[in-house]
């Protein structure tokens, strides 16, 4: 999809949730605050212009990690061909039951084949394919996130740092830091939109160190990557929220750069591992041993989306559903195992007024914390009321799928719920 796509459909889901902002305060008599709201999906480009200028990161105090008293484990509905992860209850309260007879029609009468996940109060509303493995695609945007500001925490780094510290051939008009690339306002164009003929064409005419393909190793594919970000870009930051794949390709490397081991391996250990995320991974280097990502049918004109190395940092996690549904109590009050309070309120912060936070796409008027990724033909949401302790997990491998507004739909019922 191309950008202006994308803001036609930011478009619609602001005039979507209006109407149904409006209609539930006069039906329920309970209004809130009006707003706007963005959406696009994970791998396309937006801007927003005319945002202030002097975006800064939050300042508020760190905080230790909060042990969650442990997640709620009922269901009292869910669809057709359930599956739920080991150790849930199957007893449910049925104070969710009209809830969850809901969420499944809309996901039947949608006409959505992929896996869904749905949960409010520690009960499973829907779930459905919840334990089989598809590509997340930007999705995993957040992870990058938190790893980045998990290793602030230590000590190793500081989101005020100017990238050119670790990358000091970056061109740019003014001083591009962590804090830019992790909220979008870096400036720096998408590797994966503007430099997609360049890199394609480069391998084909014997540029093979400068090009991609997928016969390269996903090191040789990264660096090429790479050497097109910092030596083609003339970025000035801080101008405008403009989503673009290579913020997180750079802070994938500047985490490994910090640490020493591969990024990869330090969100398994310091996220995946304590939160017992064990179906979740990294595309690239994934066992296989330990579940078969869920084939699509093909990837048609997108193929090189797939190739090693090119989503790295962007988009290049795999997971199922149910995995998903743990890592998003992280950001549910008083849920959180692995990051401390602080963290969560900086990554769920808007920053310039582009709805974009750290890793995560926002939604002021109804407190929503969410991120949609599409990575053709995969396509994914991840929805969170942290007020309301909902979460809605999608995750297809049709990229005309509906998930683009179902996700909206059915976050909006549980919200305009009575629960």
């Amino acid at each position: 999809m191309n950008a202006f796509k994308v803001i036609l459909m930011k478009k619609r889901l602001a005039v979507f949730l209006s109407i149904l902002l409006a209609a539930s305060a006069a039906l329920c008599g309970c209004g809130r605050g009006n707003g706007t709201s963005g959406s696009a999906t994970g791998d396309e480009a937006w801007t927003t212009r005319g945002t202030n200028p002097a975006a800064t990161t939050a300042t508020a105090p760190s905080v230790d990690a909060t042990s969650a008293t442990g997640r709620k484990k009922s269901s009292s509905s869910s669809g057709k061909s359930s599956s739920s992860k080991s150790g849930q209850s199957s007893e449910g309260s049925g104070q969710h039951d009209a809830i969850a007879a809901l969420l499944n029609d809309e996901i039947d009468n949608a006409g959505f084949y992929g896996a869904a996940f749905a949960e409010a109060d520690g009960d499973v509303l829907v779930s459905r394919d919840a334990d089989s493995v598809y590509r997340i695609a930007s999705v995993s945007k957040q992870f990058v996130a938190a790893a980045i500001l998990l290793l602030e925490e230590d000590g190793l780094l500081s989101v005020n740092d100017s990238v050119r510290k670790y990358f000091p051939e970056l061109r740019t008009t003014g001083d591009v830091t962590i804090h830019h690339l992790l909220c979008m306002r870096s400036g720096i164009p998408d590797c994966l939109i503007s430099a997609k003929s360049a890199l394609l064409d480069s391998y084909t005419s014997g540029e093979a160190d400068y090009g991609v393909s997928a016969w390269q190793t996903a090191s040789e594919n990264r660096n090429a990557i790479e050497r097109w970000i910092l030596e083609r870009t003339d970025a000035v930051p801080d101008q405008y929220t403009e989503y673009s794949n290579s913020n997180y390709f750079l802070l994938a490397e500047i985490i490994e750069k910090v640490t020493g081991v591969p990024y990869e391996s330090f969100i398994t250990q310091r996220i995946l591992s304590p939160i017992g995320m064990n179906s979740t991974g990294f595309a690239d280097t994934w066992d296989y041993s330990r579940g078969i990502i869920t084939a699509t049918d093909g990837w048609g004109d997108n193929e090189w989306y797939g190739y090693d190395g090119v989503r790295y940092g962007a988009g290049d996690m795999v997971s199922t559903a149910s995995d998903l549904a743990l890592w998003a109590h992280e950001y549910i009050p008083g849920q959180n195992r692995v990051l401390s309070d602080s963290i969560v309120q900086r990554m769920t912060q808007n920053y310039g007024g582009g709805d974009y936070g750290y890793g995560l796409m926002l939604d002021d008027s109804y407190r929503l914390v969410y991120h949609l990724g599409s990575l053709p033909p995969y396509s994914s949401a991840f929805v969170v009321l942290p007020d309301r302790d909902f979460v809605l997990v999608l995750l297809d491998t049709r990229w005309n799928t509906p998930l683009d507004w179902l996700y909206q739909t059915l976050a909006v019922d549980y919200n305009n719920s009575d629960l």
